[in-house]
This record gives structure tokens, sequence and C-alpha cells, in this order.
């Protein structure tokens, strides 16, 4: 009797966080096309026919001729597409999918978290703040918020694998190959995926014995392997990018309009202030999600121009946060580890390093806020 208890409670605990999710985001399944919905998905030809397959790769996120965007997302474009072949243009179909993947990334993270050795209590718990979180509602519940949801899969698929290939003397290389796999389909849905090398890094370094700085020399060395094929691949990735927009980043003629983000359009140093000041509206939003909003207005946040007292105590608060989380991890490693997965998954969409297409969006939030509910 108590073999099979144990036996059923993961089980148990699974379902519990699979019905979070669809209990959360079934009041959306029947929504309708919004914003940026129609131009990917409704009104998008390239996703009609098994016969427009090769264009998916071929062409900019948004259609349209080479040399244009910033973003280069076959993957995501075949996910419609698949669906659009199946069902047409049925947005409840779209949907389903949508919250299917949210349960998906929930139970993946409970799973990686127990592979952290994140105590059962603690790991079931942040997977289901993380289920529920209404700050998802733009990722989960918006068409094209899929990107998010399905790039998070990927990225969680990549540091299981990663551990697991971590862990294993026999078969591992099997492991190595998913990981890769896994990163390859990331950053061909949505470039944010970047980070998964980094958050292997996060995780290798936690399972490691001894000190702060030894440990970090051994999740160097162990993960080595990953770290370097993800380069390779994201080589590869830039150089396709580079092929179909005509940069590794963006189009040479491409321009953020300030109306989507201030923060293109104003110093490196202001930037940077700007966004450490940012981000911590997105833990205000998390902690009490009572202003969300799924299409934010640039105006409605103030841009500091010149030296900003406010942003100079965001960036030296947000390195006390992080050097305090790394110092004291062995003696508050659930709070440390979180708060350094929230930092480490925020590091291609915060507009620190380089500004992105939005000052801030909830969407943006979806896996950071893993790191926030642990």
């Amino acid at each position: 009797m108590r073999f099979g208890w144990r036996k059923l409670l993961p089980a148990t605990r699974a379902a519990i966080l699979v019905a979070a999710c669809v209990v959360s985001y079934a009041n959306g399944l029947a929504g309708d096309f919004t914003y940026d919905d129609k131009a990917i998905v409704l009104d998008n030809p390239r996703i009609r026919a098994p016969g427009g397959l090769p264009t998916l790769f071929a062409t900019p996120y948004f259609g349209g001729p080479r040399g244009q965007g910033t973003a280069y997302r076959p993957v995501l474009l075949l996910s419609y597409a698949v669906q659009w072949w199946v069902h047409r243009g049925a947005r409840v179909g779209f949907h389903v999918v949508n919250v299917a993947l949210h349960g998906l990334v929930t139970l993946l993270l409970l799973r990686l978290f127990s592979r952290l050795d994140v105590p059962e209590p603690v790991a079931f718990g942040a997977a289901l703040i993380f289920a529920v979180h209404p700050v998802h509602v733009e990722a989960v519940t918006s068409l094209v918020g899929r990107g998010e949801t399905l790039t998070a899969a990927f990225v969680v698929g990549v540091v299981l694998f990663a551990v697991r290939y971590r862990n294993r003397e026999k078969s591992r290389w099997k492991d190595l190959a998913l990981a890769l796999l896994c990163f390859a389909l990331g950053v061909l849905s949505k470039e944010s995926a970047v980070v998964a090398p980094l958050l292997v890094l996060l995780a290798y370094w936690r399972l490691e014995p001894g000190r702060t700085l030894e440990r970090f020399g051994r999740a160097l060395s162990r993960g080595f392997p990953v770290y370097a094929g993800c380069a390779v691949l994201l080589a590869g990735n830039l150089l396709a990018r580079r092929a179909v927009l005509g940069g590794a980043i963006k189009a040479p003629t491409f321009v953020i309009f300030e109306v989507e983000n201030p923060l293109a359009h104003v110093s490196t140093s202001e930037r940077i202030s700007n966004s450490a000041a940012i981000l911590f509206r997105y833990v205000g939003r998390l902690l009490v999600p009572l202003r969300l909003s799924a299409d934010e207005s640039a105006w409605s946040i103030p841009v500091r121009r010149g030296f900003d007292p406010v942003g100079a105590a965001a960036i030296a608060l947000w390195v006390a946060l992080l050097a305090a989380a790394i110092l004291r991890e062995r003696e508050k490693r659930e709070l440390a580890f979180g708060l350094l997965f929230f930092a480490a998954a925020f590091v291609s969409t915060a507009n620190v390093f380089f500004a992105i297409g939005t000052i801030l969006a909830e969407r943006v939030a979806y896996l950071p806020s893993a790191g926030f509910a642990l």
C-alpha cells in the first residue's frame, strides 16, 4: 500500500498542476485573434499549405522580402502552420495548444526543480505558483505569446537533458545531443532561448560540492561540451539570420520605433540605468499583479535622461542582490537559486546589453517568473 501511494503521488501532483493551468486559462479558449495574431496566424499565407513550408525558413518572422525586421522564428511559424493544415483557422485549436504548452512548461519546471535537489514541497509549490500566476496571461492567451511558451519548453528541455548528461556515465552522449537539439529548436522559435547555456551553468554550479569559485570552475569544465555545442549552433543561427534578415541581429535598415521602445534611442548608460529600474517593475507586477496590460504603451513608462539617481540605485541594488545570492547560496539555497534564475532568464530581454523591440512586456517575464516562483 505504501509503495503504491508513493508511485501515485508524482502523477497526482502532475494532474493538479495541469488542472491548475486549465482552470486558470480556460476562459481564454474562445478568445479571438488580436494584435499580431492577425499578421502571424490569421492573415499569413505562408502557413496555409505544406507547399509554403520552405518560405517559413527563408523569410523574416513577419514575412515580406529578405532584409527586413529583427526576428527569425521558423519553428514557431511551423507550429502555427501544422495546426492550420489540421483545423484551418479555428482559433480555439490554437488556444488549446497554447494552454497545453503552458501545462508542459509547468511540468518540466517541476521536474527540473526536483532534478536540482529542490525539496519536493518547495518544487511543487513553485510550479503551482507558475501555473496560475496572472502575469502569464499575455504569453498563454495571446496566440503569438506561444513564442514564450514554446521557447521556454525548449530552454527547460536543454537544462534537463544537460543535467542528465552530467549525472550519467552511460549513454550520456545521447542526452548531449538532445540538449543541443532543444537549443537549436529554441533559438529558431525565439531569440530569447540564447539564455539556455547560462541556465545550464547555473544548474551545474548548484549541483557541484565545495566552495563557490571551485564549484564555478567545475561547472564550466563539466558543462563545456554543452556550452561549446550551443556556441556552434548559435553561430549557425546567426549566419541564417544574416542570410534572411541581412544582419546577424537585425536588418541594416530596421529601426526600432520610439513608441515601442524609447530605450533604443538613448545612450548606453541611460538605457542600462532605465532598464535596471524597469526590472523592478517586473518584480512589482509579479508580487502584486494588479496593473497588467496586454499592450504596454512606452509613453506610460518615464524614460530618465542624464544621470538618474533612481536608475543608479536600481543598479546598485541588483548588484547587491546578485552578490548576496552568490555568496550565501549554500545558506539560502532555494531563495538564491530563484533570484539567479530570474536574472539569468532575463539577460536577453531586459534591454541591458542591447535594446529589444519593447520597453516592457509581461510576456517576456514568462520564463524568468519561474525563478520568482521558486
